[in-house]
């Protein structure tokens, strides 16, 4: 029955009052269902959301109210309409949602740029700019007046502008609404339109979509908003591709609290020493905080060896190792990983992770540059070589699969998704395979696993640990460098392969300016005696911080990935030099 009287009455009903009444249906309708969706599914929004109701309230009844006013005006009895009546073809549907997205972005620019003048900013365009909570309904949370200019001015000018029919009205008033719920609670359109941004910046991205800031040159793009705020803010800046947690060794009494804003999440992390704990920012836009206002939660940790172990059988394979690159390879292994446990300790990400596994690579097949420090140098900024808030910072490739020499080398952070990868790539080689045996290597950095392929059947050895905490097996050192030199040539002989290991040695030396130069290319022709660390009586020791030199300093050595030092560098030096305590202590020299 009331159907059919609802049917009734819009059959009756003059064409300015449909458009009317619809317009308004749609748009509560939208603002509705969309604000429940948000409400029901997203607790951090709830508050926001009652907050602004009342404010949306207001807005569309008002504008329905002016809509019925103006189309009085143009018609005392309702019998004209802003919008063409009837239904558009195809063609003039597509044409009609092109014209009015172009006339509506510059109407909406210029209105919106008049919201910014002496005029109009202060009495009612700030009112928008102060609201903090980043929720959908904070579309309608602008003055009365700003959202007739806009919400009807603008957008029932474009109907009329470019005569487009009731349909099309009604179709581009759902897709501008719904635009403007999300702009104001997710903020930006495929990394490219950041409604954000003009909320940090006032005097940039005053359009819809973008056309008219880049023709008046006040588009801002998002990876700009980061500028824009460090420009904003009186701090020392500095971009940062991973977090680090100075935490967990001497240096970590430097810092008290590490403070994380996730804005995308809308929390606040703090981290102390003995505590890690979050609260969520809205409270933080409502009043001053206090310890009590964090959740306790307990520190994200890397899974331990005996987590990441494969079940049994394990393979024992033979590990047969030359003496000089197990004593040089492995040393810098153990020095790379205790210069970089600041990261080696927490969860990375995938680039930090893989920069630090690539690095491990390069050092177990020599593929390093040495860089010798030599004669006079005064250093104008003194420090550590690597802070305990560095990230490594040289570049490495995307691939997650590795091949050093027949080794394939699966680079992941969990063994089990190192297995799948093997299994995975051992399967994609089984057919057309000549090769009956393949050697595989999972690296987690905490750990490293080999695979062996023998016909169909994959085995594996135990998992032992690498860069586990402080500590790093002699297994897992010996496995690593195995499997980069499984099936090595062997050196081609020449004259001095023949000659006495003590002639050997005095040729290396003579060939290069320092025992690790000499080391290297040592390992790499096969031959000379392994490197004993020590050079005229003198400790060879790892360099935490660089220092001044004289003419009669000792030759420093350092360890390049390209053009980008790893962070290790070592020089002889008497082994029982005291070192003050100082915030440029990185580690306790000799170590290893």
């Amino acid at each position: 029955m009331m159907i059919q009287q609802f049917v009734t009455f819009w059959h009756g009903c003059p064409p300015g009052l449909k458009e009317a009444y619809s317009s308004f249906a749609v748009q509560s309708f939208v603002a509705l269902a969309y604000s429940l969706n948000r409400y029901i599914g997203h607790a951090p929004s709830r508050q926001g959301i009652q907050k602004f109701v009342p404010w949306a309230i207001l807005n569309l009844t008002g504008t329905f109210v002016v809509h019925l006013l103006c189309l009085k005006l143009l018609s005392p009895d309702y019998g004209r309409s802003i919008s063409v009546t009837g239904f558009p073809s195809l063609k003039r549907f597509l044409f009609e949602v092109l014209g009015s997205l172009l006339v509506f972005e510059v109407l909406f620019y210029y209105i919106h740029r008049l919201m910014h003048t002496r005029l109009f900013y202060k009495p009612v365009h700030l009112m928008h700019h102060r609201m903090t909570d980043k929720v959908c309904l904070g579309a309608f949370y602008v003055h009365p007046v700003e959202f007739l200019m806009v919400g009807f001015g603008g957008f029932m000018g474009t109907i009329a502008l470019t005569r487009t029919h009731f349909p099309t009205m009604l179709f581009l008033g759902v897709v501008a609404e719904l635009a403007g719920l999300y702009f104001h609670e997710l903020g930006e359109v495929a990394g490219v339109m950041n409604h954000e941004s003009h909320h940090v910046q006032g005097r940039k991205n005053f359009g819809s979509i973008g056309l008219m800031d880049v023709l008046h040159g006040t588009f801002m793009k998002t990876s700009e908003l980061s500028a824009s705020l460090e420009q904003s803010i009186d701090l020392v800046w500095e971009d940062m591709s991973d977090f680090v947690d100075p935490f967990g060794d001497r240096r970590g009494s430097l810092f008290d609290s590490v403070w994380t804003f996730d804005l995308d999440k809308d929390l606040l992390y703090l981290r102390k020493s003995d505590q890690y704990c979050l609260v969520s920012l809205e409270l933080a836009r409502k009043r001053l905080l206090t310890l009590d206002d964090f959740e306790l939660l307990n520190s994200p940790r890397q899974l331990s060896v005996e987590e990441q172990s494969l079940p049994g059988p394990y393979w024992e394979p033979k590990l047969d190792l030359a003496p000089r690159e197990k004593s040089f390879i492995g040393k810098i292994l153990r020095d790379f990983g205790f210069t970089w446990r600041h990261i080696l300790r927490r969860p990375m990400n995938t680039t930090t992770f893989l920069q630090l596994a690539y690095a491990t690579m390069w050092i177990s097949t020599l593929d390093f540059i040495i860089v010798e420090r030599m004669g006079f140098e005064h250093v104008t900024t003194r420090g550590p070589y690597v802070d305990v808030v560095d990230l490594p910072s040289w570049e490495t490739p995307k691939a997650t699969l590795v091949k050093a020499g027949s080794c394939w080398f699966a680079l992941a952070q969990e063994t089990l998704e190192g297995l799948e990868m093997v299994q995975s790539h051992m399967t994609s080689q089984l057919e057309g395979s000549t090769t009956d045996v393949r050697t595989y290597a999972i690296l987690t950095l905490r750990c490293i696993i080999l695979c062996q392929v023998q016909g169909s059947k994959l085995i594996w050895t135990r998992s032992e640990a690498l860069f586990d905490d402080d500590s790093t097996s002699d297994t897992a050192i010996d496995m690593i460098i195995w499997a980069t030199n499984t099936t090595s040539a062997e050196q081609q002989p020449n004259a001095i392969s023949s000659l006495p290991v003590e002639i050997q040695d005095k040729v290396l030396y003579c060939a290069t300016t320092s025992f690790i130069a000499s080391a290297k290319l040592g390992c790499e022709l096969g031959l000379g005696s392994p490197l004993s660390w020590v050079d005229g009586g003198l400790q060879i020791m790892l360099q935490g911080v660089k220092r001044h030199r004289t003419e009669s300093s000792p030759v420093e050595s350092q360890i390049h990935f390209g053009r980008i030092m790893s962070g290790l560098s070592y020089k002889p030096e008497r082994n029982d030099r005291i070192l003050p305590v100082s915030r440029f202590l990185v580690g306790k020299l000799g170590r290893g």
